[in-house]
Parts: structure tokens; sequence; C-alpha cells
């Protein structure tokens, strides 16, 4: 009950096609669960919206977004200001980044619905996934926005499994937010009379059953 609208944010003053909607960017930030210290990824950033919203989720992140676009970085580093959100040049389809370095991403990312895909994205979409896989660390989340499931098989390909599905009404479109976990492979079950014994005392009980 104020002068402006809750979804009308004083930062947001530069706008690009498909920038995401603040009440959506703050959802997603919520359910990543964010921490103080943890690295938060944008790969494909537009004007920041996700990585400004982190801030005020969980001031104390290290915020970093990536985008070919001169005009949306432009846009996402106007909208920032002041505060720690880090804005690079940088192909979402090869991140300059090295492997298990990022706790959380937060991205809503180029499918063509009003945005296309460029760079290395243009021709493989599907390497959006491998990098998000190669960048999380082993405990690390992503939460995204998709126009629809049908891109989920290559995250299951990669090793990320998706723990939350929910359905969003967002200006006409139907999209969904999705929240999604490294596959973790659970450790082989033994018998138990041959757990946590020496590899040789198990190997003879192996032979003694045999000989019976």
């Amino acid at each position: 009950m104020g002068r402006r609208p809750a979804h009308r944010r004083v930062y947001k003053n530069a706008t690009i096609p498909g920038t995401l909607h603040p009440p959506v960017a703050a959802a997603m930030a919520q359910a990543a669960e964010l921490r103080p210290g943890q690295r938060v990824l944008d790969p494909c950033c537009g004007a920041g919206t996700l990585l400004i919203e982190a801030h005020h989720t969980a001031p104390g992140t290290t915020l970093l977004g990536f985008d070919l676009d001169p005009a949306a970085r432009r846009a996402a580093r106007e909208n920032a200001g002041r505060l720690p959100v880090t804005v690079r040049r940088g192909d979402a389809g090869a991140l300059p980044l090295t492997d298990r370095s990022v706790d959380r991403v937060l991205c809503n990312p180029p499918w063509g619905a009003q945005v296309d895909a460029a760079g290395r994205l243009a021709g493989r979409p599907e390497r959006w996934w491998h990098e998000l896989a190669r960048v999380l660390t082993d405990v690390g989340r992503a939460v995204v926005l998709l126009p629809d499931a049908s891109s989920l098989a290559h995250a299951l390909a990669v090793g990320l499994s998706p723990v939350h599905v929910q359905r969003l009404s967002l200006f006409g479109s139907r999209p969904l937010l999705i929240h999604l976990e490294r596959r973790v492979l659970a450790p082989p079950k033994w018998r138990g009379e041959l757990r946590d014994q020496p590899p040789v005392a198990a190997a003879e009980q192996r032979r003694t059953r045999r000989s019976r």
C-alpha cells in the first residue's frame, strides 16, 4: 500500500527485450537458498535482474554475470549501480570459469521465446546444460526458468536432476520454474558380513563359502 507497485523496483532503470520480471527473479533467488559467501552465477544475465535480486535476498554473496550482448551488459551495470555485481562479456556455451567453481546458478536462458540464443548456443543449445554441470560444485544448485520441459533430457544426461518444478503464469505464457541439483551416485551396498573388513579377510570368506 504505497506510491509505487511492489513489482516496480527502484533499481530497474534500464531494460532490454526478454528482461525478467523482478518478483519472479526474487522468487528464484529465494528458491536457490542463497547463503553469504556463495558464488552465484547468471550465465545469460541480461539486464542483471536475477543477480540484483540475489544480492537483496542474501547480501554477502559473490555475484557474477555473463552476456554476449553489449546492450545487456550496459543495462546490467546501470541497474546494479554500486552493488557488488560483476558483469562480463562471455558465451554461456563456453564459460570462462573453472570446473566446480560455482555454488548457485540463477538463469532465464534465451531459448528463442523472446530472445534468440547467440554464440555457441545458437548452433548447439544443449551446451548450456553442459556448462552448468561443469561449473557447479558437487553440492551446487541451479534455479532456472524454461518455456517447457523439452530440454530437460539434456540436463539429465549431464547429471542434473530436477528436484522441484512449478508452472508459472507470466504475461500470457506458462513457463516452468525448475530447481535442479547434481545427481550423486549412491555407494555400492555390500553384504553386512563383508562391510568394513580388510580385502584379504573378505576374499577368504568368499573362498570358504565356495568350498562348502
